[in-house]
């Protein structure tokens, strides 16, 4: 792969058969992951099932828990799966004639732990609504992350965790039907213990 400079770009390995079903002739299927197979200028990675910062694999939203790891070695010269079906027949690893290949290949888009990657789910509304409200935290950083986990209980606090321990509660209040300001309030605690405690008025 090449950028607009016509550069070559090393892009990450990232490239997986999702779910790879041989029908046979008898009717029954059987993943290839299940089968023995050799693999030709192929990274094996983490493993099936594992993408290659071993968390899950998930493409276009759906995990594949026996997803198979294509992406090449040597990007510049193809990759080969071979499955010996004769020698699959004679073992009796295949019950009958295989007749069809079912594979689903993509590109699984969030390497390794996903839990505190943004993630987006449309939900539909049993009854009509005129707002919805988003909880989002970012951290400004140079070299080293101090963002452990962000964790939100409601609609209006949510609580970041350091990694050094401490956690920043902050709750947004919205202020009375007598036209108050809504504020905030920030509490910084560290194994129970308050460190810090604000409130803040919003505009």
């Amino acid at each position: 792969m090449a950028n607009e400079k016509g550069t070559p770009v090393r892009t990450p390995q990232s490239v997986f058969w999702g779910s790879a079903q041989l029908e046979l002739a008898d009717g029954s299927e059987i993943a290839l992951a299940n089968l023995p197979y050799e693999m030709v200028n192929v990274d094996a990675g983490q493993g099936i099932g594992r993408d290659y910062a071993d968390g899950r694999v998930t493409i276009q939203g759906h995990e594949f828990p026996q997803a198979i790891p294509t992406s090449t070695v040597d990007h510049g010269e193809p990759g080969d799966l071979v499955w010996n079906l004769d020698a699959l027949l004679s073992s009796g690893n295949l019950a009958s004639e295989p007749v069809r290949l079912r594979a689903c290949v993509g590109v699984d888009a969030f390497p390794g732990d996903e839990h505190q990657v943004r993630r987006f789910y449309a939900v539909r509304a049993a009854e009509a609504s005129e707002s919805a409200r988003f909880i989002t935290v970012l951290e400004p950083y140079e070299t080293e992350r101090r963002v452990l986990r962000v964790n939100a209980d409601s609609a209006t606090s949510v609580d970041v965790t350091l990694t050094d321990g401490r956690v920043q509660r902050i709750s947004l209040h919205e202020g009375a039907e007598d036209g108050s300001q809504p504020w905030l309030d920030f509490v910084e605690t560290l194994d129970g213990r308050i460190l810090r405690e604000d409130t803040r008025f919003t505009a």
